[in-house]
This record gives structure tokens, sequence and C-alpha cells, in this order.
């Protein structure tokens, strides 16, 4: 079976399904009578793994990425966490620590850039798995590059010459997110994994421009639904794809992964809603 590693977003590629944003405070979840996209994977014989941003619910410990399927977790359950600190809030005065490893806290990585953290672990995680013996599903839902616009300082210099502060923060996390992709794929050539491979990477919605991004020509912004709100980028790479090179503007819905990965896995598409 081919080892898939995925980069970014949530709900939808989880379950095939569409839904608005859990809030932290919010005593929501993903349902339990709903498989989840790691759960239909580890029914095929998959691995799963997953690093990064959950941001589906953790009122409950029914409602946590080891109990949703996953193997193991490592990252925030909330979003916009800082970058360095990890600190997530909902309000004013509704702040806590959110960096989690399965079921608990993973203290002591404050100062610790998530980017580079993240990457870390998932590199760590193909270390240490055996491809021979179980199929590997390895999800990276990097924080990067939502706010708040944090890169490391040494990141900002090629771009010293924006005359927009929130731009050139944009473009130097944009590199972090460039360089982690790389390293990830060559962990993937460097330990084995790579000539039966399939990496997907994704965008999960159009940019912000108040906070540097940019959809030009494309009307709209996040939270839209004008095209550059929805309309998003997204490559396949495959040693095993047959026609390479290629450029589709097909019509494609985040939800079309779930069903796309499971078969590709030999795993059960049935009652998939």
């Amino acid at each position: 079976e081919p080892i898939k590693c995925c980069f970014s977003p949530r709900y939808q590629i989880h379950t095939g399904l569409q839904h608005s944003i859990i809030r932290p405070s919010q005593p929501s979840c993903l349902p339990a009578h709903m498989d989840t996209l790691p759960q239909r994977l580890r029914e095929a014989g998959y691995s799963t793994h997953m690093v990064g941003k959950w941001h589906l619910g953790f009122y409950r410990k029914a409602c946590l990425p080891t109990r949703k399927g996953f193997d193991s977790f490592f990252g925030s359950l909330t979003g916009s966490v800082d970058y360095y600190s990890y600190g997530s809030c909902d309000g004013p005065g509704v702040c806590g620590y959110d960096l989690h490893e399965d079921e608990g806290v993973a203290w002591g990585q404050e100062g610790k850039y998530s980017t580079t953290l993240f990457t870390q672990r998932a590199r760590k995680i193909l270390e240490t798995h055996d491809p021979t013996e179980r199929p590997l599903f390895l999800l990276l839902s990097l924080q990067a590059v939502h706010t708040p616009l944090q890169p490391p300082k040494s990141y900002i210099y090629p771009y010293r010459d924006m005359a927009n502060v929130a731009r050139r923060k944009y473009a130097a996390m944009v590199s972090t997110v460039d360089e982690a992709v790389r390293n990830v794929t060559y962990a993937l050539r460097k330990l084995g994994y790579y000539r039966n491979s399939v990496i997907i990477y994704s965008t999960d919605n159009g940019a912000q421009p108040f906070t540097g991004g940019s959809n030009w020509p494309l009307r709209g912004r996040k939270g839209t639904y004008w095209e550059g709100g929805v309309r998003g980028v997204a490559f396949v790479h495959s040693p095993l794809l047959r026609r390479r090179r290629r450029v589709s503007k097909a019509l494609l819905h985040i939800s079309d992964w779930f069903p796309t990965l499971v078969g590709l896995a030999g795993g059960n598409i049935s009652q998939v809603s």
C-alpha cells in the first residue's frame, strides 16, 4: 500500500462533510457515530499519526485525536496558537497553554517555533516507523501561515524591501512552510518511503488580505464565498503517478479527499455520506 503524507485541512478532510469552526470554549466536537479518515485508514491496516493543528473540539476525552482514529498526536487542540509560547485565548482572560502529546500536555517546548517543532516530530515518526510492517498515514497540519504573524527573524531578511510589514512577515512564514515541505520530502527519500508515497499539499481556504495574504486576481478573502475565499491551491506528488506535471482546474471540494484517500488505500468507502 502507498504511504500517505498529507499537509493541512480539518473537519471536511476527516469526515467528508462540511462544518463551521468549533471555538475553544465550545462544547462540541466530531460526532461519535461518524467515521473519520484515520479510522477508515486504520481499518485498512494503516498506522495513523497526526502532527499540528487539530481545531476539532476537545471538551471531553472522546473528542481528542487519539479517540478519533489517530495512533498518536502532537500539536495544538485549538486554532491561532502563539507560535512560540503555545498560548491560546478565546476572549479576554480565557487563555491557556495549548501544546499536547496524545492525551496529555506537552510541557517544556516554549520558545521552539511551531513549524520547526512540528516538522521535527513528523520526521521522528518517519524514523521510528517500519514501512515494511504497516503502511503509514501522516497528517501534518501546520499553523503557518495563519495569524498571529510570527516568523523567525532570520526568515524576514530576504523580504526586507517589502514596504508592507504584514506582507513581509507573511512571506517569511511562507518560506518556513516551503522549508518544512522540503525537509519532510527529504526524510521520505532518505528513509525509504518516497518510491511508494503519495504527498498531498493543500490550503484550507483563501488568504486574508488584512494580515498579509493576497488572492489576486480573485475577488474576496477568507471567510467569504467569493472565489478568493473558497478557491485554493493544492498539489499531489507521487512517483506512482503515470501522468506527471499536469495542471488541473477541475472543480474539487476538500470533502472529496475523504473517499479518495480511503479508496486509494484500499479501504472501505461504502456508507460515505
